[in-house]
């Protein structure tokens, strides 16, 4: 498992994104972190602009397989993208608790199926005290620190795994005291882990 997924992950969203997009933003890392992704069986609507990657480009069928992408904000030209480089892929939950649980120490499970905010796992600490493991996957949309905050008021002594410190803050900070939660950093405990020769 490469660091560079969970900030890829973070940008596109857990809702899922164009086979493109995840090419575009894992470019070397792809071929470790595919195992980690699924077809949804759904095409997407837009990608992102390859030479401005703040912007979408819209998705329109060119031929009867594939599809051109357009931007109202720029003159590029249309950019030609196959069928199966529009397919949305997100990601495979129960892969990434198997994968965290072998490299983090921890017993992977599935103990949620639905939601942001999923218990994947339990850690087995000293006196027989079992932790669970919850991995927040945001969606990409608004919204998606009020419901990390929701949902882990709503749950006592945790491991909680964040893809990026994008959102650790003050207020996140004074739940994790109150409620006695351990805030995982996924990228930099990966980045620490890949610099290990």
């Amino acid at each position: 498992m490469q660091a560079k997924f969970w900030k890829s992950l973070e940008l596109l969203g857990a809702g899922g994104a164009a086979l493109c997009d995840w090419n575009l933003l894992l470019s070397e890392d792809w071929d470790r972190c595919a195992a980690y992704l699924r077809p949804t069986g759904r095409v997407a609507d837009s990608i992102i602009c390859p030479t401005s990657p703040q912007l979408r480009r819209f998705l329109m069928v060119a031929g009867e397989h594939d599809f051109v992408a357009v931007s109202d904000d720029t003159w590029d030209e249309p950019i030609e993208v196959s069928a199966s480089e529009a397919k949305v892929y997100e990601p495979r939950w129960a892969e990434i608790a198997n994968a965290l649980g072998e490299l983090m120490q921890f017993t992977p499970g599935t103990w949620d199926n639905d939601g942001m905010l999923r218990q994947i796992g339990i850690v087995h600490g000293s006196g027989g005290v079992v932790t669970p493991v919850l991995l927040f996957l945001p969606s990409g949309q608004l919204g998606d620190y009020q419901a990390l905050y929701r949902d882990l008021a709503r749950r006592e002594t945790s491991m909680v795994l964040l893809p990026t410190n994008r959102w650790l803050n003050r207020e996140l900070e004074d739940l994790r005291q109150r409620c006695g939660h351990q805030l995982v950093v996924l990228f930099d405990h990966l980045q620490k882990h890949e610099n290990i020769p």
